[in-house]
């Protein structure tokens, strides 16, 4: 009987072992997002948040770059939900949140990582009151805390964006990783670099040969390449693109470099055997040449006189 007892023992506590495991394996396989609008309640704007709902796409495994978000969000913006719901479908389906609580909070569980878009599920009539943006999510396990920002119109002075893609210039269109470009703009006549903060704006491809530019005041501006990807040769020219109030949301702009090709060039060694050795002499040479000849010369001409003399004696 008290064996019974222990195996009973054991096996019950194998299993809370195995129950605590999978609960455990899953809480580190979920992520939570706290979307956190409550800052936002007492202002004018912010007292129809309570009962707000967001609608999340997966739009990509990760963006890292804070410019490329802010851009990305910023071009969706214009999509229905049905465009954005059959662009981004291979990510699966979008995830409609709970209702805003009381206290402006929202929490979403994820089961899969990556970047998403979130916007306002709006009803007809509703004006939007939150930005729309772009969240990364990483199945860690640790509650990440977002502070929602509120909507505002465009600024007098617009500004805009532009899509890239770097690809191989083969039938694949193979994308390109690593090839960085300086963004330029004509002042004056000349090229100048735009600045960012104090350094020179550099956008560089992704894995998948996709960058992005962003926040550019509308208007005329210049890709040069200051770095092509391995094994590619450099673009010979500058890029020109146009930023506008619809080049955030236009075709992506395709940009090819050629393979570089190297070939072997075999030395070849010119056959000299049948040509006669010309032998130049030296100056030396040259010279004892001359004195040579110009010594017999003299002898003989000395030789000339005095038989000559010995005529007239």
């Amino acid at each position: 009987m008290e064996i019974n007892k222990i195996k009973r023992v054991i096996v019950f506590v194998l299993i809370l072992g195995v129950v605590f495991l999978q609960s455990y394996s899953y809480a580190e396989s979920m992520a939570e997002i706290k979307l956190d609008a409550s800052m936002h309640l007492n202002s004018e704007n912010g007292k129809n948040l309570i009962g707000r709902k967001l609608q999340l796409w997966r739009v990509s495994d990760k963006i890292t770059d804070e410019n490329d978000k802010i851009s990305l969000a910023k071009s969706l913006e214009s999509y229905s939900t049905e465009k954005l719901n059959d662009r981004y479908k291979k990510y699966g389906a979008s995830i409609i949140t709970n209702s805003m609580s009381s206290d402006g909070i929202i929490k979403i569980n994820f089961e899969k990582g990556g970047s998403y878009y979130a916007r306002e599920l709006l009803n007809v009539g509703d004006n939007r009151i939150l930005s729309s943006f772009i969240i990364n999510v990483a199945l860690d396990g640790i509650t990440t805390d977002i502070k929602l920002k509120l909507y505002s119109p465009p600024t007098t002075e617009d500004y805009g964006g532009y899509k890239f893609l770097k690809v191989a210039n083969d039938s694949a269109q193979t994308p390109l990783q690593g090839a960085t470009f300086k963004v330029m703009k004509k002042v004056g006549g000349y090229y100048s670099a735009v600045q960012r903060g104090s350094k020179e704006y550099i956008v560089a491809s992704n894995s998948k040969g996709e960058f992005f530019v962003s926040n550019l005041p509308y208007g005329e501006y210049y890709l040069w390449e200051t770095k092509s990807p391995n094994g590619y040769l450099p673009l010979s020219k500058s890029i020109k693109f146009v930023v506008n109030s619809k080049s955030d949301i236009s075709d992506v702009l395709k940009i090819e470099n050629k393979f570089n090709s190297i070939f072997n060039r075999n030395n070849t060694t010119e056959d000299t055997s049948s040509i006669e050795s010309i032998i130049i002499p030296k100056t030396g040479d040259v010279m004892l040449i001359l004195l040579t000849v110009g010594g017999a010369v003299l002898c003989l001409l000395g030789y000339r006189l005095v038989r000559d003399d010995k005529q007239f004696i």
